[in-house]
């Protein structure tokens, strides 16, 4: 059940926050898996830190906000190191030449 659920939730987020900052980062540093983790688990707490700190101080229900902030706490690293590890391999030197 996780799987599709993280899919659904975490893609669109993936594609409207995590590409744009993942290409802001390569157009100034070369990816590699470590940083890229790195990178996903910084911008995942700058999002939903407040989010949750928000929805705790209202007095609301936060388990909602809790749930993104703790699973995307998990994957979004996770996530980061094999996108990196697939644009680590993706990236050649070879290919930077021009013909």
């Amino acid at each position: 059940m996780i799987p599709p659920f993280a899919a659904l939730i975490g893609g669109p987020l993936y594609l409207v926050i995590g590409i744009p900052v993942m290409l802001a980062y390569m157009a100034r540093n070369r990816p590699t898996p470590g940083k890229w983790a790195l990178l996903a688990f910084k911008t995942q707490l700058l999002i939903f830190t407040p989010i949750f700190l928000l929805a705790f101080a209202a007095g609301g229900n936060f388990d909602g906000t809790s749930v993104f902030l703790v699973f995307g706490s998990l994957f979004a690293p996770l996530w980061g190191a094999v996108s990196g590890k697939i644009y680590e391999r993706l990236e050649r030197d070879f290919y930077k030449q021009t013909i």
